[in-house]
Protein backbone atom coordinates (compact mmCIF):
# COMPACT_ATOMS: atom_id res chain seq x y z
CA UNK A 1 0.00 0.00 0.00
CA UNK A 2 1.17 3.59 -0.86
CA UNK A 3 2.55 6.03 1.94
CA UNK A 4 0.23 8.57 2.49
CA UNK A 5 2.34 11.27 2.49
CA UNK A 6 4.58 13.04 -0.05
CA UNK A 7 8.08 14.92 0.98
CA UNK A 8 8.57 17.88 -0.30
CA UNK A 9 11.10 20.37 0.07
CA UNK A 10 10.73 23.89 1.23
CA UNK A 11 12.48 25.08 -2.03
CA UNK A 12 9.78 23.55 -4.21
CA UNK A 13 6.86 25.53 -2.41
CA UNK A 14 8.71 28.69 -4.25
CA UNK A 15 9.91 27.32 -7.21
CA UNK A 16 7.27 24.41 -8.69
CA UNK A 17 4.28 24.33 -6.25
CA UNK A 18 1.99 26.10 -3.95
CA UNK A 19 -1.49 26.51 -3.26
CA UNK A 20 -3.58 25.33 -6.05
CA UNK A 21 -1.09 22.98 -7.61
CA UNK A 22 -1.52 19.61 -8.26
CA UNK A 23 1.01 17.25 -6.69
CA UNK A 24 1.38 13.55 -7.56
CA UNK A 25 2.07 11.65 -4.58
CA UNK A 26 1.70 7.45 -4.49
CA UNK A 27 -1.83 7.43 -3.56
CA UNK A 28 -2.80 9.65 -6.92
CA UNK A 29 -3.14 13.18 -7.10
CA UNK A 30 -3.88 16.00 -5.21
CA UNK A 31 -4.23 19.67 -4.83
CA UNK A 32 -2.52 21.57 -2.02
CA UNK A 33 -4.76 23.73 0.04
CA UNK A 34 -4.65 27.45 1.04
CA UNK A 35 -1.55 28.07 3.16
CA UNK A 36 -4.26 29.63 5.44
CA UNK A 37 -5.63 25.84 6.29
CA UNK A 38 -1.91 24.85 6.67
CA UNK A 39 -1.70 27.18 9.21
CA UNK A 40 -5.20 26.09 11.14
CA UNK A 41 -3.90 22.42 10.46
CA UNK A 42 -0.76 22.84 13.10
CA UNK A 43 -2.50 25.76 15.39
CA UNK A 44 -0.22 28.25 14.29
CA UNK A 45 0.24 31.80 13.43
CA UNK A 46 1.74 32.69 10.26
CA UNK A 47 3.70 35.86 12.70
CA UNK A 48 5.22 32.16 14.49
CA UNK A 49 6.79 31.70 10.69
CA UNK A 50 7.27 35.53 9.41
CA UNK A 51 10.01 36.42 6.65
CA UNK A 52 10.52 40.32 7.17
CA UNK A 53 11.24 42.02 4.24
CA UNK A 54 9.66 45.76 4.27
CA UNK A 55 10.78 46.72 1.02
CA UNK A 56 9.21 43.79 -0.56
CA UNK A 57 5.92 43.75 1.46
CA UNK A 58 5.96 47.71 0.58
CA UNK A 59 6.22 47.96 -2.80
CA UNK A 60 4.91 44.59 -4.67
CA UNK A 61 2.65 43.05 -2.33
CA UNK A 62 0.40 46.44 -1.13
CA UNK A 63 1.56 45.88 2.64
CA UNK A 64 0.88 42.30 2.69
CA UNK A 65 3.68 40.52 4.54
CA UNK A 66 5.52 36.73 4.03
CA UNK A 67 5.69 33.84 5.40
CA UNK A 68 7.77 30.61 5.11
CA UNK A 69 6.80 27.23 4.97
CA UNK A 70 7.51 25.23 8.29
CA UNK A 71 8.91 22.38 7.89
CA UNK A 72 8.09 19.03 10.09
CA UNK A 73 11.69 18.87 12.06
CA UNK A 74 10.78 23.07 12.93
CA UNK A 75 7.49 21.78 14.70
CA UNK A 76 8.84 18.94 16.27
CA UNK A 77 7.12 16.55 14.41
CA UNK A 78 8.68 13.59 12.71
CA UNK A 79 9.21 12.95 8.94
CA UNK A 80 6.69 10.90 7.88
CA UNK A 81 3.78 12.91 9.56
CA UNK A 82 1.67 15.12 7.11
CA UNK A 83 1.13 18.94 8.07
CA UNK A 84 0.60 20.63 4.88
CA UNK A 85 -3.50 19.59 3.74
CA UNK A 86 -4.48 18.71 0.55
CA UNK A 87 -7.52 17.17 -1.31
CA UNK A 88 -7.42 14.27 -3.99
CA UNK A 89 -8.17 15.84 -7.48
CA UNK A 90 -9.26 15.71 -9.65
CA UNK A 91 -12.59 13.41 -8.74
CA UNK A 92 -12.84 11.42 -11.93
CA UNK A 93 -11.21 8.31 -12.60
CA UNK A 94 -10.10 5.56 -16.13
CA UNK A 95 -10.45 1.91 -14.81
CA UNK A 96 -8.57 -0.08 -18.03
CA UNK A 97 -9.59 -3.52 -16.55
CA UNK A 98 -12.16 -3.77 -19.21
CA UNK A 99 -12.24 -4.60 -22.85
CA UNK A 100 -13.44 -3.44 -24.85
CA UNK A 101 -14.07 -0.30 -23.77
CA UNK A 102 -12.54 1.09 -20.51
CA UNK A 103 -14.88 2.84 -17.51
CA UNK A 104 -14.68 6.43 -16.67
CA UNK A 105 -16.29 6.77 -13.73
CA UNK A 106 -16.75 9.01 -10.02
CA UNK A 107 -13.98 8.37 -7.49
CA UNK A 108 -16.38 8.21 -4.51
CA UNK A 109 -18.25 5.31 -6.31
CA UNK A 110 -15.75 2.98 -7.46
CA UNK A 111 -15.50 1.33 -10.86
CA UNK A 112 -19.21 -0.19 -11.24
CA UNK A 113 -18.23 -2.77 -13.43
CA UNK A 114 -15.46 -3.76 -11.01
CA UNK A 115 -15.96 -6.72 -7.98
CA UNK A 116 -16.65 -4.61 -4.58
CA UNK A 117 -14.31 -3.96 -2.47
CA UNK A 118 -13.55 -2.00 0.70
CA UNK A 119 -13.82 1.31 1.23
CA UNK A 120 -9.59 2.04 1.42
CA UNK A 121 -9.44 -0.07 -1.23
CA UNK A 122 -11.51 2.09 -3.22
CA UNK A 123 -9.98 5.03 -2.88
CA UNK A 124 -6.71 3.45 -3.39
CA UNK A 125 -7.65 2.51 -6.85
CA UNK A 126 -9.44 5.45 -8.01
CA UNK A 127 -6.36 7.63 -6.39
CA UNK A 128 -4.00 5.18 -9.27
CA UNK A 129 -6.68 5.61 -11.81
CA UNK A 130 -7.16 9.49 -11.85
CA UNK A 131 -7.93 10.80 -15.36
CA UNK A 132 -5.43 12.66 -16.78
CA UNK A 133 -7.18 16.17 -17.93
CA UNK A 134 -8.66 18.53 -16.19
CA UNK A 135 -10.46 22.21 -16.91
CA UNK A 136 -8.53 25.69 -16.64
CA UNK A 137 -8.99 28.86 -18.11
CA UNK A 138 -6.24 32.02 -17.99
CA UNK A 139 -7.56 33.77 -14.90
CA UNK A 140 -6.28 30.99 -12.79
CA UNK A 141 -9.46 28.61 -12.46
CA UNK A 142 -8.86 24.55 -12.45
CA UNK A 143 -11.53 22.44 -12.07
CA UNK A 144 -13.27 18.87 -13.04
CA UNK A 145 -13.47 18.14 -16.79
CA UNK A 146 -17.44 18.40 -16.65
CA UNK A 147 -17.96 14.98 -17.91
CA UNK A 148 -21.88 15.09 -18.11
CA UNK A 149 -22.10 18.34 -19.93
CA UNK A 150 -19.55 16.64 -22.31
CA UNK A 151 -21.40 14.11 -23.12
CA UNK A 152 -25.17 15.34 -22.74
CA UNK A 153 -24.60 18.60 -24.18
CA UNK A 154 -25.77 20.22 -20.76
CA UNK A 155 -28.51 18.20 -19.88
CA UNK A 156 -27.58 14.71 -18.31
CA UNK A 157 -29.66 11.27 -17.34
CA UNK A 158 -28.63 10.85 -14.25
CA UNK A 159 -25.54 8.01 -15.23
CA UNK A 160 -22.08 8.00 -12.30
CA UNK A 161 -19.91 6.88 -15.15
CA UNK A 162 -18.94 6.31 -18.72
CA UNK A 163 -17.77 4.22 -21.18
CA UNK A 164 -14.38 5.29 -22.89
CA UNK A 165 -13.89 3.72 -26.03
CA UNK A 166 -10.57 3.87 -27.52
CA UNK A 167 -8.44 4.13 -24.78
CA UNK A 168 -4.48 4.29 -25.78
CA UNK A 169 -5.25 5.93 -29.39
CA UNK A 170 -5.17 9.46 -30.71
CA UNK A 171 -7.65 11.87 -28.77
CA UNK A 172 -10.15 12.54 -32.07
CA UNK A 173 -10.73 8.23 -31.95
CA UNK A 174 -11.51 8.33 -28.49
CA UNK A 175 -15.85 8.28 -28.13
CA UNK A 176 -17.56 8.26 -24.62
CA UNK A 177 -20.55 6.75 -24.30
CA UNK A 178 -23.10 6.95 -21.89
CA UNK A 179 -24.66 3.57 -20.78
CA UNK A 180 -28.00 4.64 -19.74
CA UNK A 181 -28.96 7.09 -22.67
CA UNK A 182 -26.43 5.66 -25.38
CA UNK A 183 -25.01 10.00 -25.89
CA UNK A 184 -21.65 9.65 -27.41
CA UNK A 185 -19.16 12.28 -27.26
CA UNK A 186 -15.82 12.54 -29.36
CA UNK A 187 -12.98 13.49 -27.38
CA UNK A 188 -10.52 14.74 -29.37
CA UNK A 189 -13.25 17.42 -30.88
CA UNK A 190 -14.26 18.32 -27.24
CA UNK A 191 -10.37 18.98 -26.41
CA UNK A 192 -9.89 21.45 -29.05
CA UNK A 193 -13.28 23.21 -27.88
CA UNK A 194 -13.92 25.87 -25.27
CA UNK A 195 -16.00 25.76 -22.36
CA UNK A 196 -17.55 27.70 -20.28
CA UNK A 197 -15.39 28.21 -16.80
CA UNK A 198 -16.93 27.46 -13.40
CA UNK A 199 -14.56 30.05 -11.80
CA UNK A 200 -13.37 27.48 -9.41
CA UNK A 201 -10.33 28.34 -6.83
CA UNK A 202 -9.71 24.70 -6.64
CA UNK A 203 -7.52 24.94 -3.44
CA UNK A 204 -10.56 26.56 -1.67
CA UNK A 205 -12.23 23.65 -2.00
CA UNK A 206 -15.56 22.58 -4.13
CA UNK A 207 -17.18 24.81 -6.99
CA UNK A 208 -18.65 28.11 -6.25
CA UNK A 209 -22.46 28.94 -6.45
CA UNK A 210 -23.39 29.61 -10.21
CA UNK A 211 -24.08 32.72 -9.53
CA UNK A 212 -21.00 33.77 -8.00
CA UNK A 213 -18.45 32.70 -9.87
CA UNK A 214 -18.86 34.37 -13.12
CA UNK A 215 -15.49 34.05 -14.82
CA UNK A 216 -15.69 35.36 -18.56
CA UNK A 217 -12.55 33.71 -19.62
CA UNK A 218 -13.18 30.53 -21.58
CA UNK A 219 -11.84 26.95 -20.04
CA UNK A 220 -9.63 24.29 -22.19
CA UNK A 221 -9.36 20.93 -21.37
CA UNK A 222 -5.82 20.11 -20.68
CA UNK A 223 -3.74 17.92 -19.43
CA UNK A 224 -3.36 17.56 -15.58
CA UNK A 225 0.84 17.56 -15.79
CA UNK A 226 0.93 20.33 -18.50
CA UNK A 227 4.22 22.46 -17.39
CA UNK A 228 1.81 25.36 -18.83
CA UNK A 229 -0.83 24.73 -16.36
CA UNK A 230 0.54 26.65 -13.56
CA UNK A 231 3.45 29.02 -13.52
CA UNK A 232 4.83 30.94 -11.35
CA UNK A 233 5.48 34.38 -10.91
CA UNK A 234 8.85 35.03 -9.38
CA UNK A 235 9.31 38.37 -6.82
CA UNK A 236 12.43 39.37 -5.85
CA UNK A 237 14.39 42.07 -3.91
CA UNK A 238 17.81 43.14 -3.62
CA UNK A 239 19.83 46.03 -1.58
CA UNK A 240 22.71 47.34 -2.16
CA UNK A 241 24.77 48.41 1.01
CA UNK A 242 28.32 48.15 2.61
CA UNK A 243 29.82 44.94 3.65
CA UNK A 244 27.20 43.74 6.70
CA UNK A 245 28.81 44.37 10.05
CA UNK A 246 27.93 42.90 13.72
CA UNK A 247 25.55 45.80 13.78
CA UNK A 248 23.58 45.01 10.83
CA UNK A 249 23.63 41.28 11.99
CA UNK A 250 22.29 42.53 15.45
CA UNK A 251 19.22 45.04 14.19
CA UNK A 252 18.37 42.33 11.45
CA UNK A 253 17.07 39.90 13.82
CA UNK A 254 13.24 39.13 12.74
CA UNK A 255 12.22 39.98 16.23
CA UNK A 256 14.10 43.20 16.62
CA UNK A 257 13.46 44.68 13.17
CA UNK A 258 9.58 43.58 13.52
CA UNK A 259 9.15 45.22 16.91
CA UNK A 260 11.02 48.78 16.23
CA UNK A 261 11.35 49.09 12.27
CA UNK A 262 7.95 51.25 12.03
CA UNK A 263 8.97 53.42 15.02
CA UNK A 264 12.76 54.15 13.18
CA UNK A 265 10.64 55.49 9.83
CA UNK A 266 8.38 57.28 11.74
CA UNK A 267 11.75 58.92 14.14
CA UNK A 268 10.17 57.62 17.37
CA UNK A 269 12.63 55.25 18.06
CA UNK A 270 16.16 56.13 20.31
CA UNK A 271 18.55 54.35 21.49
CA UNK A 272 17.17 53.65 24.95
CA UNK A 273 13.84 51.93 23.36
CA UNK A 274 16.40 50.13 21.16
CA UNK A 275 17.62 48.84 24.02
CA UNK A 276 14.77 48.18 26.28
CA UNK A 277 13.03 46.21 22.99
CA UNK A 278 16.42 44.21 22.27
CA UNK A 279 15.78 42.92 26.00
CA UNK A 280 11.83 42.43 25.65
CA UNK A 281 13.00 39.96 22.45
CA UNK A 282 15.73 38.16 24.35
CA UNK A 283 18.48 38.79 22.04
CA UNK A 284 21.90 37.92 23.33
CA UNK A 285 23.42 39.60 26.96
CA UNK A 286 26.46 40.81 24.59
CA UNK A 287 24.63 41.50 21.44
CA UNK A 288 22.72 44.16 24.07
CA UNK A 289 25.53 45.57 25.26
CA UNK A 290 27.07 45.91 22.12
CA UNK A 291 23.75 48.61 20.91
CA UNK A 292 24.48 50.33 24.28
CA UNK A 293 28.24 50.98 23.67
CA UNK A 294 27.36 52.03 19.55
CA UNK A 295 26.68 55.19 18.23
CA UNK A 296 23.69 56.22 17.66
CA UNK A 297 24.01 57.60 14.52
CA UNK A 298 25.53 54.74 13.46
CA UNK A 299 22.64 52.81 14.38
CA UNK A 300 20.21 55.25 12.96
CA UNK A 301 22.31 54.53 9.19
CA UNK A 302 22.22 50.77 9.57
CA UNK A 303 18.24 50.57 10.51
CA UNK A 304 18.05 53.15 7.23
CA UNK A 305 19.96 50.35 4.84
CA UNK A 306 18.02 47.90 6.44
CA UNK A 307 14.53 49.21 5.96
CA UNK A 308 15.25 50.38 2.29
CA UNK A 309 15.73 53.87 2.85
CA UNK A 310 19.46 53.09 1.28
CA UNK A 311 20.43 52.50 -2.08
CA UNK A 312 18.06 49.70 -3.33
CA UNK A 313 17.04 48.44 -6.50
CA UNK A 314 14.06 45.34 -6.85
CA UNK A 315 13.59 43.22 -9.85
CA UNK A 316 10.75 41.38 -11.18
CA UNK A 317 10.90 37.65 -10.31
CA UNK A 318 8.55 35.80 -8.42
CA UNK A 319 5.62 34.17 -5.53
CA UNK A 320 3.31 31.63 -6.17
CA UNK A 321 0.84 32.28 -9.14
CA UNK A 322 -3.07 31.16 -8.94
CA UNK A 323 -3.45 27.83 -10.98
Amino acid sequence: MSRPYQEVRPSQFVITLGPGSILETGSGPVVLKSVDTLFNEIGRNPQDFEIVDKRLSRLELDGARIARVPTNAELGLPSDRTIYPTHAFPFWSLCTQHRPHQVLYETGNGCPECQSVSAPQRREKAGREAIRFVQACENGHLDEVHWHGLVHEGGGCGTKHYLWHGGGRALRLVRIECPRCHAIANFGQAYAKSWRCSGRIVEHGGRPAPTTARCVQKARIVQRGAANLRLNLLQSALTIMDMPTRLHDILNDPSLLGAVGALHRRGLLDQVALVEEAEQVGLARGAIEYLRQTNWAEISKAFDELLGAGNTGSGGGGGWGGS
